[in-house]
């Protein structure tokens, strides 16, 4: 499924959709997922783990050399030289009803803000890029965080709020 797509589930179901699966979906990113919340007012569980993934973009072609004037040579491919940075995201969610966040794995977070009065149950299990400084949780029933495989200093960040 890609945004679009969840654009279309979120508007077909406004009144009805409170769960909302979209585990190992790699084709939506935050902004879908920013829509999708906004359009679905009764939503009480989204589950994105492992889809807002770190993408490496793709290498760039490599090209080939070649003498044209007495046979074709080809030189070895050219080497790239400048590292791929991954693509990084902020999502933003804010929300009257969701009970329950999962972003396990969620590796291409780096920033969240979180403002859910009813949310009781957030995982951020493996979200190695989410930045501590980036994170804000305005949840005032959350009771379980779950960080397993995240920097201490995001844990503490969460502790702190």
């Amino acid at each position: 499924i890609t945004d679009n797509g969840l654009g279309m589930v979120s508007k077909a179901f406004p009144d009805t959709l409170t769960r909302l699966l979209l585990a190992m979906c790699p084709n939506i990113t935050s902004y879908g997922v920013q829509v999708a919340t906004a359009q679905l007012p009764l939503l009480q569980l989204m589950d994105c783990g492992k889809s807002l993934c770190a993408n490496v973009p793709p290498e760039a072609p490599r090209s080939y050399f070649g003498d044209l004037t007495g046979g074709i040579r080809f030189c070895s491919k050219l080497q790239i030289t400048r590292k791929q940075q991954p693509t990084y995201q902020k999502l933003i969610i804010k929300h009257a009803n969701l009970k329950k966040l999962s972003l396990w794995g969620c590796s291409g977070i780096d920033a969240l803000c979180v403002n859910c009065p009813e949310l009781n149950d957030l995982n951020l299990n493996s979200c190695i890029n989410l930045n501590p400084e980036r994170l804000l949780l305005q949840c005032p029933s959350l009771k379980d965080v779950h960080v397993t495989g995240c920097h201490d200093m995001l844990i503490g960040a969460i502790r702190n709020q």
